[in-house]
């Protein structure tokens, strides 16, 4: 299982992503695309900050203002006392959805939903079965 990103960050760097006053365009569409999963609820890998080194990641800012509590990872880590959301500090206007900021950045619409599909798929693919 892959590394889930800390908790450093508090506020949004010049570049983020989640910053409606960063010119768009900065990262690949493809990107956005990738990281669709992570804004939905469950135990889904978290939005890690461009700006943190891979070998120790740390969740974007912008990602946690704004979708943040519908990962499961960023409640548990909450509940632990890990994060605490009332250290984040909204330093710019920020997109109001992870949908609202892929469309902005030239993310076609298509492919958003295509996307819903796949981590659909793997939604039922990791969750414990019924009995």
């Amino acid at each position: 299982m892959s590394k889930q990103p800390g908790f450093k960050q508090t506020r949004t760097c010049d570049e983020c992503p989640w910053r409606k006053d960063v010119p768009p365009g900065r990262f690949p569409k493809e990107r956005f695309i990738a990281l669709r999963v992570s804004v939905k609820q469950g135990f889904f890998p978290l939005f890690a900050c461009h700006k943190s080194p891979e070998e120790a990641p740390c969740a974007c800012a912008g990602y946690l203002m704004v979708e943040g509590e519908n990962n499961f990872f960023v409640r548990l880590a909450v509940i632990e006392g890990r994060f605490d959301p009332k250290k984040l500090e909204v330093t710019a206007p920020l997109y109001e959805s992870y949908r609202e900021m892929a469309l902005a950045n030239g993310v076609d619409l298509a492919a958003l939903e295509e996307d819903k599909k796949e981590w659909e798929v793997e939604y039922e693919r990791r969750r414990p079965p019924r009995r």
